[in-house]
């Protein structure tokens, strides 16, 4: 599947800075199913959110200082092409076992520290804060407590309205384009013709696992395999 970084105009929000920072994943949003422009495809999508919680600055003066947030998109997909899983391996620090591959539930991601790795791009008057790369932090360094509560969506059996509702009117609008989100408020088939295409549903991942070999927390509700 194919990965497109989020990078969001920052005319009215001071971007993140560049370099290497402490970071924390506080959101694993699923943006449901979109088409490929280059190849005419479907993929399922999910938005990792970091916060940086060593860089902070006052965006509003009632709230006070608050970190920087980055945020990238990725195909729901661990296969060897995919992007998001050279992400993950490098997040990780060891690649991922054949039995993760078969079945690794993304929400894990939510709540865990991380080393990020954040690169400005300049288009025209607008700067993007893109993620490049993100790794297990080095030792000895320890993440601050988290700014942002955890937002976990899924558009399976789990959804949450309340979830939804509190994320930025521009993921919203990505997430309701989805035949997912249809699916879920108009409770029927997402894919009535062929539900093949629903690829992420089912419950947690690498059963038969021993908890202290799963390099994440306990696992929630969206997964993802590497077909």
């Amino acid at each position: 599947m194919s990965l497109y970084a989020s990078a969001q105009p920052t005319s009215n929000r001071k971007p993140a800075p560049a370099g290497a920072h402490i970071g924390r994943c506080y959101g694993v949003i699923d943006l449901g199913t979109h088409i490929n422009p280059q190849n005419g495809r479907g993929n399922r999508k999910i938005l990792l959110q970091f916060e940086l919680p060593t860089e902070t600055h006052t965006f509003r003066e009632e709230k006070g200082p608050e970190p920087f947030v980055v945020s990238r998109e990725f195909g729901l997909s661990l296969s060897e092409k995919s992007h998001l899983r050279p992400f993950l391996e490098g997040w990780r620090g060891r690649p991922f076992t054949p039995e993760e591959l078969a079945k690794f539930d993304v929400m894990v991601l939510a709540g865990q520290p991380c080393f990020i790795n954040v690169i400005h791009k300049t288009v025209g008057e607008k700067t993007y804060a893109n993620i490049a790369s993100v790794m297990k932090l080095p030792k000895n360094t320890e993440c601050p407590p988290p700014f942002n509560p955890k937002a976990t969506l899924s558009l399976n059996e789990e959804y949450s309205q309340q979830t939804f509702d509190s994320l930025p009117e521009w993921i919203q609008k990505k997430i309701q384009e989805s035949p997912e989100y249809k699916s879920v408020i108009n409770d029927e088939p997402a894919f009535p013709e062929d539900r093949s295409d629903k690829s992420a549903s089912g419950g947690g991942y690498a059963e038969g696992l021993e908890s202290d070999d799963i390099p994440f927390a306990k696992p929630h509700h969206l997964t993802v395999g590497a077909c």
